[in-house]
């Protein structure tokens, strides 16, 4: 069996990095934030996604924040202010989740 090598441009390279470096700063952010609010297990899906998702919120806060306090906009989301960031947003989802989930159940008593 012959191995073919994709060859992507410059632009295509880097645009792949970023890609692959979010989704592993995703999945840390998920397992950190399921390790600081244990409860029912998360498959791996719903861990990336939860991680994609405060990630993303996290930056973005932390970005206004720093344009506002400091008024430059000089953030970089992965970084260790970024994962704290979205460890935070991802710990406040699942407690919200949680507080949901818990309502709904007890609604159905």
């Amino acid at each position: 069996m012959e191995v073919t090598h994709v060859s992507l441009s410059e632009q295509g390279q880097l645009w792949l990095n970023l890609i692959l470096l979010w989704m592993g700063m995703a999945v840390l952010v998920g397992i950190l934030a399921r390790w600081m609010v244990p409860g029912k297990p998360l498959s791996l899906f719903a861990t990336l996604l939860l991680g994609m998702v405060s990630a993303t919120l996290g930056g973005y806060v932390m970005r206004q924040f720093f344009l506002t306090v400091w008024g430059t906009n000089d953030f970089n989301p992965i970084s260790f202010p970024g994962i704290l960031a979205g460890v935070l947003v991802a710990s406040l989802l699942l407690g919200f989740w949680r507080a949901v989930a818990y309502f709904l159940r007890f609604e159905k008593k």
